[in-house]
């Protein structure tokens, strides 16, 4: 892994994080506005994930960096399809600018690779991308925090450590996402690159928040394609230059993007595996255990 857990901050913590991604070569090309003059963008957030089907967002902004400007776009003709021959077509859903394939005639399965295809307001963008074989999640284990450290340390609460084996002879890219109480718990992106872990087993523990005894935690372990791990790494840098404290540019270049004809966002082919943990109610350090499976959809 190239990710070390340091006593820093969490904006030092990720912006080191983000340094590290930086070295890598992405295969796309990074678009690079000039957010006070641009023109309305076409910004497409398109997924499938394993044992589902896909789902697209559609939305415009001119300020890519700022969610509030933006609008949904809704009339466009979406097509999926697979290497095996299976395409559809994704239907608008109740909420404007949403699309999904209802039919789940195109589902995902690790190894196979998909191709989108959107034709709206008389543009067309494509993107393809090939779901990995995916990272397993072995184990969930928890350590009680005392607090009164400095930094991420100053909290008292108890960490989350999420545990699985890098897949040997594959260079994995993956992505770990958390629930509380059912709850989407988003602070960060938390990113994972197993060059230096090659068919090791990993402890994952490099959240910056810590969770009250008694909480409900559920997580996902998801991989992913080098080019989408290069859009959520630009995609941080974006988030962490909006905050004052941060040591970053102030106008980054845009996220990566796989979309042909000058859209912003992603499409992914994501595998995914699960597990899920309740915390210990007391301060006793005794660790609690939750297991991980591979049976359940992201979210």
């Amino acid at each position: 892994m190239t990710i070390a857990r340091l006593p820093l901050d969490r904006y030092a913590l990720c912006t080191l994080l983000l340094v590290c991604s930086l070295g890598l070569t992405a295969c796309e090309d990074i678009i690079t506005l000039d957010l006070k003059t641009t023109e309305p963008q076409v910004v497409i957030e398109a997924s499938i994930y394993e044992y589902g089907s896909a789902t697209v967002s559609i939305t415009r902004t001119t300020d890519f960096y700022r969610p509030n400007l933006v609008e949904s776009v809704s009339g466009a003709q979406i097509i999926i399809s697979d290497n095996y021959g299976r395409t559809d077509t994704l239907k608008g859903s109740s909420s404007v600018g949403q699309y999904a394939d209802f039919t789940y005639r195109v589902r995902g399965t690790p190894g196979r690779t998909y191709h989108v295809m959107v034709l709206v307001e008389g543009h067309q963008y494509e993107a393809t991308s090939s779901m990995p074989a995916g990272l397993n999640l072995d184990s969930l284990t928890t350590e009680y925090q005392p607090g009164g450290g400095i930094g991420a340390e100053q909290d008292a609460g108890y960490r989350v450590h999420v545990f699985f084996r890098d897949n040997p002879g594959i260079h994995d890219y993956g992505r770990v996402k958390l629930w509380r109480d059912g709850v989407y718990y988003y602070t960060s992106i938390y990113l994972y690159d197993g060059k230096f872990s090659d068919g090791n087993p990993v402890d994952y523990n490099y959240f910056f928040d810590v969770f009250k005894g008694g909480s409900y935690i559920d997580v996902q372990l998801i991989s992913m394609e080098k080019s989408l791990y290069d859009y959520f790494s630009t995609l941080s840098e974006v988030i962490i230059s909006e905050d004052p404290s941060n040591f970053l540019d102030a106008s980054p270049a845009n996220p990566t993007t796989n979309w042909s004809g000058g859209a912003l966002g992603y499409f992914g082919a994501f595998a995914v595996s699960h597990g899920q943990i309740v915390l210990p109610d007391s301060t006793t350090g005794i660790a609690g255990r939750g297991s991980g499976d591979r049976s359940g959809l992201a979210r």
